[in-house]
């Protein structure tokens, strides 16, 4: 056996064994489409999350006789509407309860009042419920002042 037959045989055997050219192409173009709609679809996802951003939070609460004051901010950057504002102690009883359809701006803080039923002092562990006119609803847990 001569070195050329063994180059040829080598070759052909290589040659077999390999994906055609075509297949190489179609495999590529799939694998890219694929990613670009990961990265699409993450892209979209994240830049959504950038332009519209709800955010309530409670400045604090605190006792004045048998009100109660709860301090609530838009921290996010669109206009919200507050429906209700709950107060419930920690065992999940209601203490009272504000309905009103407040529109805040971003950045901007109201004062709610509640009158409350049962007997809440300044140390006392509250749950602050806040609902939004579009049904979200945001928990917060603090101590009275």
């Amino acid at each position: 056996m001569d070195v050329n037959s063994c180059l040829n045989r080598l070759i052909s055997v290589k040659r077999r064994l390999a994906i055609s050219v075509f297949l190489q192409i179609i495999i590529l173009v799939l694998i890219t489409m694929a990613l670009g709609v990961l990265v699409y679809t993450g892209a979209t996802g994240l830049m959504s999350n950038w332009f519209v951003n709800k955010q309530v939070m409670v400045s604090g609460a605190y006792s004045i006789g048998n009100n109660v004051y709860v301090s609530v901010r838009n921290s996010g950057n669109v206009p919200i509407v507050i429906d209700t504002v709950t107060i419930y102690a920690t065992n999940g009883t209601s203490l009272g309860s504000s309905d009103s359809d407040q529109k805040l701006e971003p950045g901007k803080a109201y004062t709610f009042v509640i009158d409350v039923k049962g007997a809440v002092t300044v140390g006392d562990t509250i749950d602050v419920y806040i609902k939004l006119s579009d049904g979200e609803v945001t928990k917060v847990r603090l101590v009275l002042q």
